[in-house]
């Protein structure tokens, strides 16, 4: 699938072809965070560095995330962070956000998630999204970026900056045939080879109950140290076209 590579290399007035306004305009929006938006928490209208206990889903499905604990894990609101808009900020030690039940992510033949995080701690593995069944998942693995679905594992070659906000995406399309062909990670708005270990099989784990945000919540938890602005996940694999007018968005939204 052709794909425009680099937020701003053929396109630096941020317009590009299949552009959009709104993630809600394409169907199947699942989950939709926007950390710029102070109406979409909990405790109401959260002040710079309060804990939130919940980070309201702008989708139709209201999937809500919660903090999984007590006061201690929950992440705080922060003001004024990048391009002057507000973000949530994971402390690297036990903060996390929950969205469970989620079954509607399970057997899924196709998916695209998109995170806007800075990571700021690259010590360990650290879990920017997943599930709980180690898939539909982005992190840092210690080294390097890497993602998992369905079975299969593929690193990639891409190197963390802790002091800039990046574009995360991840399409998985269990119709194509070939590791590669069915889990894409996009950094930067760029492709990347991935090396893979298992098999990327056709659907998402049939298990799947949970959406982890800022950790992993089964094995070692894998915390999340950094901020993440906004999340949108589909329950579908997005053409070319979606995932440009997507990363378009978020680019020019958070100016990155």
């Amino acid at each position: 699938m052709p794909f425009y590579n680099g937020a701003r290399s053929s396109f630096f007035s941020g317009v590009r072809p299949g552009a959009i306004t709104n993630v809600n305009t394409l169907p199947n929006l699942q989950v939709w965070y926007d950390g710029s938006d102070i109406a979409q928490f909990n405790p109401t209208n959260p002040t710079n560095g309060s804990s939130i206990t919940q980070w309201k889903d702008k989708s139709a499905f209201a999937h809500n995330a919660s903090p999984s604990g007590g006061a201690s894990v929950r992440p705080t609101y922060q003001t004024n962070v990048q391009n002057g808009l507000s973000v949530v900020r994971f402390d690297g030690s036990n903060d996390n956000l929950t969205i469970n039940p989620a079954t509607w992510a399970a057997s899924l033949s196709g998916f695209t998630t998109f995170v806007v995080a800075k990571i700021t701690n690259t010590t360990g593995t650290r879990t920017i999204i997943g599930n709980d069944q180690n898939g539909q998942k982005i992190y840092w693995n210690g080294t390097n970026f890497a993602v998992s679905s369905a079975g299969g594992i593929g690193t990639s070659t891409a190197t963390a900056d802790t002091t800039k906000f990046k574009i995360f995406g991840l399409i998985y399309n269990g119709t194509l045939t070939g590791n590669a062909a069915r889990l894409v990670f996009r950094y930067d708005e760029t492709n990347q080879t991935l090396t893979f270990t298992g098999t990327v099989g056709a659907t998402t784990n049939a298990s799947t109950n949970q959406i982890d945000l800022g950790w992993y919540s089964t094995g070692n938890s894998e915390y999340f140290a950094g901020d993440i602005a906004e999340v949108v996940y589909f329950s579908r694999t997005l053409n070319s076209g979606e995932i440009a007018g997507v990363e378009d968005y978020l680019s020019n939204k958070w100016a990155i």
